[in-house]
């Protein structure tokens, strides 16, 4: 019998450690794949398994969809914040032990090139200590940035504005990203970012199925 991970991995399936089972991805909160599904169960028949479907086409809740949603971001936002915490931890220690190194080193004296002499191998570690730390510095940068909400696209803040005429409520959610209320009742949260266009699609399609008209009649 065939093994199972190399069936299912040809044929788009992800294994999930946070969900401990195999998934397609973006398919939550989506419709049914059949083709990929279909295709899936005759491989696994093929292979000598059994199978059986039992497909749920139901849907989450808005709310309940947007309020995972931002659990994700914060827990992505804490996971990197800690990342920069560790590379910074690092750099400090490499930073002091460049200083060690220099100091160590006696200024005046000629360097004696020979496999005796290990002061050639130490005048050039501070250099290669200095440009890992700025790697490092980079790399600190970038995490600290991905945790901080990307500025509003000229869409959505667009779509913001026609959302405040139409009468509906703009809040901020911990980290800033703009959740939109109709009546008290949580209708979707927009990403804050312009860089996933499928995202920004299904937040415009939860704000129709509300009565809001995108783009607005002329």
């Amino acid at each position: 019998m065939t093994a199972l991970p190399p069936i299912l991995k040809s044929r788009g399936w992800r294994w999930s450690r946070h969900l401990g089972s195999w998934y397609v991805q973006r398919s939550r909160d989506a419709a049914p794949k059949l083709a990929t599904i279909n295709a899936t169960a005759d491989a696994l028949r093929a292979a000598g398994f059994n199978v059986e479907l039992d497909i749920d086409a139901s849907y989450r809740p808005t709310a309940e969809v947007e309020a995972d949603k931002i659990a994700r971001h914060e827990d992505r936002a804490a996971t990197l914040s800690a990342k920069a915490g560790r590379l910074a931890a690092r750099e400090a220690a490499a930073e002091q032990h460049a200083t060690e190194l220099t100091e160590r080193m006696p200024l005046g004296q000629p360097i004696l090139v020979d496999h005796y002499s290990g002061y050639e191998f130490a005048g050039q570690r501070p250099d290669y200590i200095l440009s890992c730390q700025l790697t490092t510095q980079d790399v600190i940068f970038s995490c600290q940035t991905e945790t901080e909400v990307t500025g509003l696209d000229k869409d959505t803040k667009a779509v913001l504005k026609a959302l405040k005429e139409a009468g509906f409520e703009i809040r901020k959610s911990k980290n800033g990203h703009p959740m939109v209320y109709k009546d008290e009742k949580l209708i979707t949260t927009f990403s804050g970012s312009a860089s996933d266009p499928r995202s920004f699609r299904n937040t415009l399609s939860y704000l129709k199925r509300a009565g809001f008209q995108w783009p607005p009649r002329r």
